[in-house]
């Protein structure tokens, strides 16, 4: 850039030594200063250098204060370069200097207003518009302008005012109805919207914006079929509408209308074959129907179709995810990565699959692949601490959350998996502290409240505390599993064996092959009297760790082997 700049300079040196005389010599000279400083400006801002090539600009309208795009340029520099202060004085200087004599042209006050709009000087942008509408009384673009300021300043009730004026200008115009619309929703008058964003639609059926929020409205209100027929009439004009078939997708979908769903979902990845997002929602949709074969059968087809088509892939990996086809999915995974490796999406699921296939090492290396392309992103060490706690490394694991919390030292999650792991590491004082933290960050954070409640319980320290965390917690998710596990154990530890066992059994409901829960059923039942059936539970939930191979919670093996031996006597 330094070599182009001198050769600029040079040139102005050349020109400015050409022998002259007298005025003509003045008049050259400025001239082809002029020249130099306007080349020098372009130059500079082509160079990305816009600070310098500011300079230069206001240089060249000092020396020639009646060329308007000097104005411009320096104008569209300094907002470029976020220098309000200069946009404005240089805004300011243009509106002085040429406004007075292009007033009786409508265009020059709405373009003055825009000017001052984009630097936030929307008083100045208001008086010029009012001054031009008080001029032009029929010109809808500087209403329109006008409109836009007081939405800027949250000036409600002068923008429906004028946007009113402007619809005796022109009624058959859908944006201003659809703007109407906006305003008496954010006014909370619902009807007076509906009915606003129906005539937009009337006018145009394919206008986005309208037809979109008035079906959003009626479904917001639970009022699918109308919100379906917004969609429909759409349709009829414009069978291939994209957007217009999503939202129908989405209501069927909504309403258990699966077969409705499946035909919309099919039509869209028929017009778009490629678009990643469709493809997901079929993908879903198939597996809620149970159809996860059918949908691979699909996604195998497509592939072989367009072996190129990466959206495909990644889809077609995750259906053989959801079949348990580890090993197909990695392939699919490595290959996407060999055009894409960065792609953080596809390197989480290539984690994951290597989790499910017990690939330890391959997933560790997998995330911290993730963090050097996001080493900001702190939820990434969650995903690595896991991973070297389920290897048995729960001291790296602690490492490697306590690193995250440097970076995200307000994060609740993260101190919640702290004390996971101190309480692990038997270090319960730390872990209660941890978990504390957490709940004074984010006070409702229902895990937690959980964990801490069944901590409290089953160490006995605070059974009535406990339970009182873990009811809290079944406040913001009643059918949790685990939380109903944990206040069923509260009243166990209180001797409520009926209660406890209700608990319990709903829990069991849910998750009939959890260990833990298998063995508290067994112990309740014990503690009933009833061992036939409580032998039945321990030996179900030994039988889980052993096909598993894992505990639950520490110590739990051992214990249940020794309940059996008490009771098989």
């Amino acid at each position: 850039m330094g070599k182009k700049l001198l050769f600029v300079f040079l040139l102005g040196v050349i020109y400015a030594c050409v022998p002259v005389s007298g005025k003509e010599k003045v008049k050259a000279e400025a001239e082809d200063n002029l020249y130099f400083y306007y080349t020098a400006c372009k130059y500079a801002e082509s160079s990305g250098d816009f600070r310098t090539a500011l300079a230069f600009c206001e240089k060249a309208i000092k020396l020639a204060p009646d060329e308007e795009m000097l104005y411009q340029n320096g104008i569209r520099i300094a907002i470029h370069l976020g220098d309000r202060e200069k946009a404005v004085r240089l805004i300011d200087m243009y509106y002085s200097r040429f406004f007075e004599k292009k007033k009786d042209d409508p265009h020059i006050y709405a373009y003055f207003a825009s000017l001052y709009s984009r630097v936030n000087e929307y008083e100045k942008a208001e008086k010029i518009l009012l001054e031009g509408v008080k001029r032009f009384p029929d010109d809808e673009k500087l209403l329109s302008y006008l409109v836009d300021v007081y939405f800027k300043e949250n000036r409600v009730e002068e923008a429906e005012k004028t946007l009113k004026e402007l619809l005796k200008l022109k009624g058959d115009d859908p944006k201003i109805y659809y703007v109407l619309a906006r305003i008496y929703l954010f006014k909370g008058e619902k009807e007076k919207a509906v009915e606003y964003l129906k005539k937009a639609v009337e006018i145009d059926p394919l206008y986005t914006s309208a037809f979109t929020l008035l079906g959003t409205i009626y479904a917001q209100d639970g009022q699918w079929d109308k919100a379906e027929q917004v969609y429909k009439k759409v349709l009829e004009k414009d069978p291939d509408n994209l957007e217009a078939l999503n939202r129908l997708f989405q209501i069927y979908v909504q309403t258990d209308q699966n077969e409705k769903a499946e035909k919309i979902i099919n039509r869209i990845v028929q017009l778009d074959p490629e678009n990643k997002d469709a493809l997901f929602k079929k993908f879903l949709l198939y597996l809620k129907e149970d159809k996860a074969e059918e949908v691979v059968e699909e996604l195998e087809k497509l592939y072989r179709e367009n072996p190129d088509n990466l959206a495909v892939a990644v889809i077609l990996g995750m259906a053989y995810e959801s079949l348990g086809r580890y090993k197909e999915a990695e392939e699919l995974y490595l290959k996407v990565l060999e055009e894409r490796p960065d792609d953080l999406d596809v390197l989480e699921r290539l984690a994951e699959v290597y989790v499910r296939q017990g690939k330890y090492d391959l997933a560790v290396e997998t995330v911290n692949r993730m963090l050097q392309i996001n080493p900001e992103d702190y939820r990434l060490y969650i995903l690595l601490a896991e991973l070297e706690d389920e290897k048995g490394n729960t001291e790296k694991a602690l490492q490697i959350i306590n690193k995250a919390i440097e970076k995200a030292p307000e994060d609740a999650v993260l101190y919640f998996y702290q004390g996971i792991y101190y309480d692990k590491l038997n270090e319960w004082e730390k872990a209660e502290k941890s978990l504390l933290k957490a709940l004074q960050l984010r006070p409702d954070f229902p895990d937690v409240l959980n964990y801490l409640g069944y901590s409290y319980i089953n160490r006995e320290i605070a059974v009535d505390r406990g339970i009182e965390l873990v009811k809290k917690a079944l406040q913001f998710d009643p059918d949790n599993p685990a939380y109903l596990d944990s206040l069923g154990w509260g009243y166990f530890k209180k001797g409520d064996y009926e209660k406890a066992y209700q608990y319990v059994k709903k829990a069991l409901d849910q998750m009939p092959d959890d260990p833990i829960l298998n063995e508290h059923m067994g112990e309740i039942l014990e503690a009933m009297g009833k061992k036939e059936e409580a032998v039945r539970y321990y030996k179900k939930a030994l039988e889980i760790i052993n096909k598993t191979g894992k505990e639950g919670e520490p110590g739990l093996k051992e214990k249940i082997i020794k309940k059996l031996k008490q009771l098989e006597r």
